[in-house]
This record gives structure tokens, sequence and C-alpha cells, in this order.
């Protein structure tokens, strides 16, 4: 199988999960959840082009075990909760480009993809090759069901429907 060398990868990989304690080093199937992720990409990706942004040591050292390198400690600005992800894909691309050459097409894939398959980035990067207007793929599940007919969770643990209005609408009538 050929290796993809025009495509940056951003793996962004922090360490301070409030919700899931340490969840991209969380084992499943005893293998770091990350390194599942890792070894798809390095099926299809050139190594040196698969950049893991993290600020956390135990990650960057599950990392090296796989046979990559983490070329920075991400910044603390970017590494609260708050930070949106193309803003650590952004700080990723621009070190890159300014300590290696320009890349053509930049990859977020996050450490908890664990179904992720090498065979699907290769899909999407032909598909990018062959259609010069498409400037984002990205990848959607199909909900069996309406999203108008959803429910959330409440802070008082009460489920409640999105939106309200549509409770006696059927579900045929939906798009």
């Amino acid at each position: 199988m050929s290796i993809i060398s025009e495509i940056l990868v951003v793996v962004p990989a922090r360490g301070g999960s409030k919700r899931v304690k340490n969840k991209n080093i969380r084992l499943i199937n005893n293998k770091p959840m990350i390194k599942w992720t890792l070894n798809e990409l390095m099926k299809v990706i050139d190594k040196n082009k698969i950049i893991i942004s993290t600020d956390d040591e135990k990650t960057k050292r599950i990392v090296e075990e796989v046979g990559l390198k983490v070329p920075f400690t991400r910044p603390a600005e970017i590494s609260d909760d708050f930070t949106p992800t193309q803003d650590v894909a952004k700080h990723a691309l621009n070190w890159y480009e300014k300590n290696n050459s320009k890349i053509k097409y930049t990859l977020i894939i996050y450490p908890t993809a664990i179904l992720l398959k090498h065979v699907d980035l290769l899909h999407a990067y032909n598909f990018m090759k062959k259609n010069s207007s498409c400037s984002v793929f990205f990848t959607a599940g199909q909900f069996s069901h309406p999203i108008e007919r959803a429910f959330r969770l409440d802070n008082k643990k009460q489920f409640k429907m999105i939106n309200p209005n549509f409770y006696k609408k059927r579900t045929q009538d939906f798009e």
C-alpha cells in the first residue's frame, strides 16, 4: 500500500479531559486508545507527517512507543477546556510549515477514533484528489430517527426534548 505524503495529520491529544480522566490513553482491549488510531494512520500516512499535539507526558511516551515523535509540547494557552480544535490544528500546521515545508491537505483525527480504518482514509484522499473543488471532507452518521425528536439530559438528570414543539408531530412527517 502506498504511503500518502501530501497530508499532514494532526491528532489533538490533550491530557486534561474532565469527563473521562486520561481518555486518550485508557485501555481498550488491552491497548491505549490512541494506539488504535495511530496504528491505522501509519498504514497509509507518512509517519513524519503525523503530529500529535499534546501537553501530556504519558501520552507522549505512548506515542513514542509506536514509533512516532512528538515534535513539541502543546502550549498552555491552547491546552485548556475551551480551546477549539481548529486552533490546535492551526498551531500544528504552522509549526510544520515553519520547520519543514508547505502542506496540501490537513487532516484532523481524534485519538479516540478507534474504529478508524485506513481504507476510509484512502477513500477520502482519493475523493479529494479527484474533486479539486472539494475543500472539506468530513465524516457524518445518519440518525435512525429524526433529530427533531431528540432528547437531552438536563442538570437535574431529567430527560427533556430538544425541541418540544415537535412532541406531537409524527416521525414520518419529518425529512
